[in-house]
């Protein structure tokens, strides 16, 4: 995703205009228009600003997913945190889910070993 189209997103969830931004942020409305639109790329700073602004980070506002921190308290309640955020998926995407954890699991699985006959190990 687009610096600008994320925070385009994000001023439109929280029902803050150009303006109302521009005086959180302390970066003017017409870059803030510029920005949006294309029409102009944010440097590093102005990026910053517009992300204080907004109350979140500048890597939500590049697309970044946000990632829970909170583990949950049993593995019933992690089976049901994963069952929530599968539910409604199209298959493809399931199919994506089952392959995604097959390769976790094909991960955490060590190499067989093999000993040859003066002992040492081949994998």
């Amino acid at each position: 995703m687009l610096f600008g189209e994320g925070m385009k997103n994000e001023r439109k969830r929280l029902k803050l205009s150009q303006s109302e931004l521009s005086a959180k942020s302390s970066v003017s409305q017409q870059t803030i228009s510029a920005i949006e639109r294309g029409a102009s790329e944010p440097t590093e700073h102005t990026m910053v600003m517009i992300a204080h602004g907004l109350g979140c980070t500048v890597g939500k506002l590049l697309g970044e997913c946000d990632i829970k921190t909170d583990a949950p308290k049993s593995t019933d309640a992690l089976f049901k945190n994963i069952a929530e955020a599968i539910n409604g998926l199209p298959v493809t995407d399931l199919q994506r889910v089952l392959d995604f954890v097959a390769g976790l699991r094909s991960a955490r699985m060590e190499p067989p070993s093999v000993t040859r006959e003066d002992g040492s190990i081949r994998q």
